[in-house]
């Protein structure tokens, strides 16, 4: 087959527009040794073609080696969301396409059709001070409740506001609480205009008005601030009572989940001080604030803001990380319960996701790799490796 007709056909075959006779005779290609020179250099033109570094997996196992072969020589970059969301889609495109032969389908041992599972939505919980427990979801709309100090709605775009109550500035304090369950995440706007995104199983308490010296919240979990600036009341978020923020108006992100043993603070724009154990660092734009609660040790380093804040622009992003740690970030966004089999040591993985996909369209494309399989029953997800 000459280069100009393998070319022809591979461009078909991305655009999901091969013939049945072309497929065959492209995947009669790949079966071949003879050509890997030919086919990896064809592939790394498709990726300056396409201007991303996302691989598009293939369907046999010679093609897998010359994906791990280009990664090596390319370094991972984080670029123009849209693109990776386009590449994502293709990819799915041509999961389908050659998930005809039983011999790769991931499901093909299983009789019946696992149910498709969703992506996260919008819900929460919220609790007034007087303990009242509102649910939030879609069909809740307008004025919601109102306290001393603020009115509580819910806007238009689904988010969730404080409207301060200049009537009320005498009002005593009413701390409110926003949990978020698995299988959720939120967007609220706080009485001072600043913005929080919450990921899943994370919980916001924060008052119905700031007053005094300082803007204080606390979190456990994941969540992105858009800080509002008053350079006269800084913004003070405590973290699971062990590391405490200090900002006068930036944008970072914090991931403090109860069984992690970091804290992770990541700053994208102004500075933060953290503090924690009698010890305290500045952050620069860039930089990430990593926090050991075993060892009590603090220190931070230069990292790739766009991968740690990808949760919030909608996206995963795995940069050779350990198939353990992708399945506890797909638990929860998913609400599904995993276990494992087999070592998982050395499976470690790259790619970008969308999490607007169905869990099981995200998993059929990562048994790509050849690394590892899954199987779906209800809600939970064996991961068997290879």
């Amino acid at each position: 087959m000459t280069q100009s007709r393998l070319a022809f056909l591979y461009e078909r075959y991305l655009a999901g527009a091969c013939s049945e006779l072309e497929r065959a005779e492209l995947e009669k290609y790949f079966d071949s040794p003879l050509h890997e020179k030919e086919l990896h250099e064809l592939m790394s033109s498709s990726w300056k073609d396409l201007n991303s570094d996302q691989l598009v997996p293939l369907p046999h196992q010679r093609a897998s080696e010359i994906h791990d072969h280009i990664l090596s020589r390319k370094p991972f970059r984080y670029k123009w969301i849209s693109i990776a969301a386009a590449i994502v889609t293709i990819t799915v495109s041509i999961l389908l396409l050659f998930t005809t032969d039983k011999t790769i389908h991931p499901m093909a041992h299983t009789a019946k059709k696992p149910v498709e599972i969703g992506p996260a939505s919008n819900k929460a919980i919220l609790t007034l001070a007087n303990g009242q427990k509102i649910i939030l979801n879609p069909t809740i709309s307008g004025q919601i409740a109102s306290q001393p100090g603020s009115t509580i709605q819910r806007d238009v775009k689904g988010r969730l506001l404080y409207i301060p109550d200049a009537s009320s500035a005498n009002a005593t304090l009413a701390m409110n609480t926003i949990s978020i369950p698995k299988g959720g995440q939120y967007h609220l706007i706080l009485p001072d205009q600043t913005e929080v995104y919450l990921n899943s199983e994370s919980v916001l308490a924060f008052p119905s008005q700031f007053k005094g010296k300082e803007r204080r919240v606390t979190l456990i979990g994941e969540a992105y601030f858009e800080v509002a600036k008053n350079a006269k009341m800084p913004f003070k978020v405590n973290v699971n009572n062990r590391q405490e923020i200090e900002v006068l108006g930036t944008h970072f992100n914090v991931k403090a989940y109860q069984d992690d043993e970091t804290i992770r603070t990541t700053l994208a724009e102004g500075s933060v001080k953290i503090s924690s154990n009698h010890q305290s660092i500045l952050l620069k734009p860039g930089e990430m604030a990593i926090n050991h609660l075993d060892n009590r040790t603090l220190f931070s380093k230069t990292v790739k803001v766009e991968e740690e804040l990808a949760w919030h622009r909608g996206f995963f992003i795995f940069d050779n990380e350990n198939i353990v740690e992708i399945m506890k970030k797909l638990s929860k966004w998913y609400d599904v319960e995993v276990e494992f089999k087999g070592d998982t040591k050395a499976i470690n993985l790259v790619g970008n996701y969308s999490r607007k996909k169905s869990l099981n369209s995200l998993l059929k494309t990562i048994e790509l790799s050849h690394k590892v399989k899954f199987n779906i029953e209800g809600r939970r997800v064996t991961v068997i490796a290879k």
